[in-house]
């Protein structure tokens, strides 16, 4: 797989420095990666959406868009405290890249200080995973019908 050519065709702001597993990849196919400029680095995750489990990913893709910004629009008003996910759409402009062999893509910025475990460590892993999913499905409730 040709990461560099599936990453170009994400308009990054700064060079590409950096590409790295993330995670274990039980489903999706998941990439840090980085980028330099002289003054800074950012961060972002690159996926490839596995279509045998999500086999709509236009659909799935289409939702987390409607998720996203209804969750970042809460957010803003202060009525969602958690980070949301932020879609770094394609040079195409669409909410994922499909490459030669049928894959699709995704890309989000990095969420700094994130943590995702497969399985709780303790009590209160779960206890704060429970928490924000709860937070999560509450804020969803309002979510418009697609058009």
């Amino acid at each position: 797989m040709d990461m560099e050519k599936i990453i170009s065709q994400f308009p990054l702001p700064r060079k590409l420095t950096g590409i790295r597993t993330l995670g274990n990849g039980n489903i999706n196919d998941t990439f840090l990666i980085i980028t330099t400029n002289e003054e800074a680095f950012e961060r972002y995750v690159l996926q490839r959406i596995n279509h045998e489990i999500f086999p709509q990913p236009e659909s799935m893709m289409e939702n987390f868009c409607r998720i996203t910004s209804h969750l970042e629009l809460k957010r803003k008003q202060g009525k969602y405290g958690y980070q949301v996910l932020r879609l770094m759409p394609s040079k195409e402009g669409d909410n994922f890249h499909r490459d030669e062999k049928g894959n699709f893509w995704r890309g989000c910025r990095f969420v700094p200080n994130g943590l995702s475990l497969d399985f709780p460590k303790n009590k209160n892993h779960a206890y704060e995973a429970a928490k924000a999913f709860g937070a999560f499905q509450a804020n969803l409730i309002d979510l418009p019908c697609p058009p």
